[in-house]
């Protein structure tokens, strides 16, 4: 009898323990969905600011920067969509 309560009481504490390391993971998330989308933001108002930059100054080298600005917010985009198809596996994946 006494040996089917250890069992019982062992096998209680692991179930807890995995259930405190799940929740544990949980709260970590949305810190790094914040950090994320920090990062996206900036990467988004740096190229803006090259956007104004190159509109301003519209020279005969402003195309070629034109056409580096487009290239780098054609990546931006490529980078945000992967990012969030991560995002998404995670949060399936869980």
């Amino acid at each position: 009898m006494e040996f089917f309560l250890v069992l019982i009481s062992l096998s209680l504490l692991i179930l807890s323990y995995h259930f405190h390391a799940k929740l544990y993971a949980l709260a970590g998330e949305p810190q790094i969905y914040a950090e994320v989308a920090l990062e996206l933001h900036q990467q988004a108002h740096e190229l803006l600011m090259r956007k104004d930059q190159i509109e301003a100054s519209q020279s005969p080298e402003g195309s070629d920067e034109n056409e580096r600005w487009k290239n780098d917010l054609a990546q931006y985009m490529e980078d945000y969509e992967q990012k969030g198809l991560v995002r998404r596996r995670v949060h399936l994946g869980r």
